[in-house]
């Protein structure tokens, strides 16, 4: 932009008829000069004429710059190129992917999906909750160059819609609009509460994704700093009284032996929950364990060595914890 606050602003100026006598479609102008450059709006009625004068006087008055090439106020130019928040949130998953982990970069696009699906200027002809939210995280969220080249009629429709109506993402700077937001954080999509530990996950992303905003100068702060929503805070901090000591341990591994109304029924979750306890495993990654990862002394402690294996037809892969291939 080519500012200067060099500006004149004239009275309206009403075209006459045409030499046949015919009134012309937009008779009314509003003129002004910017840095030398002369501009003009035509309008059809002359309150519109007066209404889009004042504005820019308005402008003028509260010391606002004006561009030279457009003549518009420098909060029209800003106004005009803002991002909407799909926009928005497509830049922060861009810049942002080269420098997370796999199951990172899911999160950012899951919770980004929350908001950008909610935050939109009409419900007119809107697409189902699920089909929107699916076109967000499996296309629209993603880098250019992991998006599906095809998508179904529905996903079409969905991303032609949310692309329309996506509002500004400054308007978050408003508190009531932010809080609207930071309550759907906190709901799954049948409407349920969601976890807290879920909606606190959801939040902190959705600050990454302001603080962007901030970074790129599409807000002047970050209005999630400081912000207090109430029920969702979770304490981080561990109770030591709801910690297993090792003398329950070894009274809760004891009982595991006595499930089943057959006895020796369920004796391989002595072996499950002791190796979780002990060996501080994951289930996923207990299920993936194997004789050969471990060393099996006659007496001492038992040396166990975890490691990746490729996803393979048994058990232990559908409990593996896994990234889509979108994500990696």
């Amino acid at each position: 932009m080519n500012l200067s606050y060099k500006v004149n602003i004239w009275e309206l100026k009403t075209l006459k008829p045409d030499k046949n006598g015919k009134k012309r479609p937009k008779p009314y102008g509003v003129r002004w000069i910017t840095a030398g450059k002369e501009h003009s709006e035509w309008y059809r009625t002359k309150a519109l004429a007066n209404n889009r004068r004042n504005e820019l006087v308005q402008a003028a008055r509260e010391g606002q710059a004006f561009d030279v090439g457009t003549g518009l106020p420098e909060s029209e130019i800003k106004a005009k190129s803002a991002r909407s928040l799909l926009q928005l949130a497509q830049e922060f998953i861009e810049h942002e992917w080269n420098e997370v982990a796999p199951n990172t970069r899911k999160r950012y696009v899951d919770a980004c999906a929350i908001p950008v699906a909610a935050f939109v200027t009409s419900q007119r002809g809107a697409p189902t909750s699920t089909v929107l939210r699916r076109t967000l995280t499996t296309c629209l969220l993603l880098p250019p160059e992991l998006r599906p080249h095809q998508l179904s009629d529905e996903q079409q429709a969905a991303a032609r819609w949310i692309e329309t109506f996506s509002r500004p993402a400054r308007e978050l700077a408003d508190g009531v609009e932010l809080d609207k937001i930071l309550r759907t954080l906190a709901r799954k999509l049948d409407g349920k509460a969601t976890t807290a530990w879920t909606a606190k996950s959801r939040r902190a992303v959705v600050s990454l994704l302001l603080g962007y905003a901030v970074k790129i100068g599409e807000l002047a702060a970050n209005p999630l700093s400081g912000l207090r929503v109430t029920g969702q805070d979770t304490i981080g901090e561990v109770d030591p009284r709801s910690v297993v000591n090792p003398k329950q341990a070894r009274q809760l591994l004891a009982a595991v032996t006595y499930a089943g109304r057959r006895p020796g029924s369920y004796d391989y979750l002595l072996g499950f929950f002791a190796t979780m306890y002990y060996a501080g495993l994951r289930p996923g990654e207990v299920n993936r364990l194997r004789e050969t990862d471990c060393k099996l002394p006659e007496s001492g402690s038992v040396n166990c060595s975890w490691r990746s294996r490729q996803p393979g037809p048994s058990r232990a892969t559908r409990t593996r914890a896994q990234v889509g291939k979108s994500a990696t």
